[in-house]
């Protein structure tokens, strides 16, 4: 039997979101059509009342969202190994207090950043991992800030 399948245009639409989630497409269509309060979503996302409100204002802002995945337990018990992380690639200025994804040294980190008089510390949720400073000779890069987490059920 012959393969008849026509691959799909991989750019987003106004009003539709796509992402890669593991070996998973996504799509989601959202038109503005329905105004939904931001409270339904909240039993499925750990994304506040405001974050959801501005998704909803800018149609999820799909060009400047993107997925990564988190390995390890260095932030656990918020985040944990194979969560899917929402990164807001526009949010790329260091916000103390707030989670990053970043690269430092080749290598994909998610922590929660702070500025301090000397540079710049990073910071895991778990105790076990002590806070470590980013050497100004190696490269550093803020991807974006993590605004939810998707957990595997």
């Amino acid at each position: 039997m012959e393969n008849n399948i026509i691959p799909m245009k991989k750019e987003q639409v106004a009003g539709f979101y796509r992402f890669m989630l593991g070996d998973f497409e996504i799509n989601a269509l959202y038109d503005s059509s329905l105004q939904y309060p931001p409270e339904i979503f909240s039993d499925f996302t750990s994304l506040n009342k405001e974050q959801i409100e501005e998704m909803l204002d800018n149609d999820f802002a799909p060009k400047t969202v993107s997925v990564v995945f988190a390995r390890g337990d260095s932030m656990a018990d918020k985040i944990e190994s194979g969560d899917a992380l929402i990164v807001d690639e526009s949010k790329n200025y260091i916000n103390n207090g707030k989670v990053y994804a970043f690269v430092y040294d080749s290598e994909l980190f998610c922590k929660q950043l702070k500025k301090t008089a000397d540079g710049i510390t990073a910071i895991s949720f778990n105790k076990d991992y002590k806070p470590f400073e980013i050497d100004k000779t190696k490269q550093f890069a803020v991807v974006g800030q993590v605004i939810g987490a998707m957990k595997r059920i």
